[in-house]
């Protein structure tokens, strides 16, 4: 990962294979509604990860994408 782990860099996603890409959606995805949760709940400090989390989502989801359309491992 990047020097913080909570951000994610496309360089390093297109290293990975693309069940270990999964994996890291659905994390991150999960990450993602608890911080929703709690901003709901008006326990959340840090607001400012709620747009990282998306924007990590995103950039998984567009290299996942990324390899769908070039043929690579083609996904279940």
């Amino acid at each position: 990962m990047a020097k913080n782990q909570k951000m994610v860099a496309a360089k390093e996603l297109r290293e990975r294979n693309t069940a270990e890409l999964d994996s890291l959606v659905k994390s991150k995805l999960e990450d993602l509604q608890k911080a929703q949760f709690k901003h709901g709940l008006g326990q959340l400090r840090e607001t400012h990860m709620l747009k990282h989390s998306r924007r990590d989502v995103a950039r998984l989801k567009t290299v996942l994408q990324q390899r769908l359309a070039q043929g690579k491992e083609g996904r279940p």
